[in-house]
């Protein structure tokens, strides 16, 4: 699974946004904001650079 791939890659070594599919926009009600590897206001702990909290990648992990 992409998740468990994601959460355990070494510390620093994060996805670039292409590697992630990372988009600007949600996927449905999947977005950034509602994903617990988001952390506000503009990062992510798996994907490098500024993201959305109205984005979404396929690293989505839903809170709960």
């Amino acid at each position: 699974m992409f998740v468990a791939r994601a959460q355990t890659r070494a510390a620093g070594e994060k996805l670039s946004k292409q590697q992630a599919a990372y988009q600007d926009s949600p996927k449905g009600i999947q977005m950034c904001a509602t994903c617990t590897l988001f952390e506000a206001p503009h990062s992510c702990k798996v994907v490098e650079g500024d993201v959305s909290p109205d984005g979404w990648c396929k690293a989505y992990a839903m809170a709960d």
